[in-house]
């Protein structure tokens, strides 16, 4: 296992890019992670409610979060095709709540 930190405006799946080369990781990251949250900015700013503690896969982490990453699993991503070379980041406030 390793730990990495969660950069600004990184969602779980930017996570499991980065780190698994996969999106089938994130079910990994969520039981490695049991008691990650979004970032109350970003929950505040989507229109829910702040007492509303469910975790959004679509909104972001809150940046310096620490994840635990299994670097021994087998959903990591062996073959590269292509270096990523700059941070994997999505979210997007403005393109919240649209299918663009």
């Amino acid at each position: 296992m390793k730990r990495v930190t969660a950069k600004a405006n990184q969602t779980i799946y930017d996570v499991a890019i980065e780190q698994y080369g996969t999106c089938e990781a994130v079910g990994k990251l969520m039981q490695d992670n049991p008691d990650m949250e979004n970032d109350l900015q970003a929950v505040t700013e989507a229109g829910i409610e702040e007492s509303d503690r469910s975790f959004y896969f679509d909104l972001p982490l809150p940046e310096g979060s620490t994840l635990l990453v299994d670097t021994d699993s087998r959903l990591i991503e062996k073959n590269i095709l292509r270096e990523i070379d700059k941070d994997v980041t999505t979210y997007d406030l403005k393109d919240y709540g649209t299918n663009d």
